[in-house]
């Protein structure tokens, strides 16, 4: 990010600063936690972890939460997974969405 901002970053710094970008995940982590425990589910949601944010004094994530568990793939090369992704028609969801009063 501050190479395409037109900045150089050493080492040492670039290792600071990723050490402190992890301290406060986890810190965020720790706190959303909490929220969590004190709510009495199993699940984390994004709004335990926006909550912890605000807590702490930071900007909200920006995105969209849902109910329903991710589905992830495994690579083959390692230890990494991701979102699966699934074909979406938009047309035909355009045409299928209501649209509320007053936005038209």
């Amino acid at each position: 990010m501050a190479e395409s901002a037109g900045l150089e970053l050493s080492d040492d710094v670039a290792a600071l600063l990723a050490e402190d970008v992890c301290y406060r995940l986890r810190e965020a982590t720790q706190n959303s936690s909490q929220f969590l425990k004190h709510t009495r589910r199993r699940r984390l949601t994004v709004e335990d972890f926006n909550r912890a944010l605000r807590w702490s004094n930071v900007e909200a994530v920006c995105g969209c939460g849902s109910q329903d568990s991710l589905p992830l793939r495994p690579l083959r090369e390692g230890d990494l997974f991701f979102p699966e992704d699934r074909e979406v028609n938009l047309v035909e969801l355009a045409l299928a969405t209501n649209i509320p009063k007053g936005c038209a």
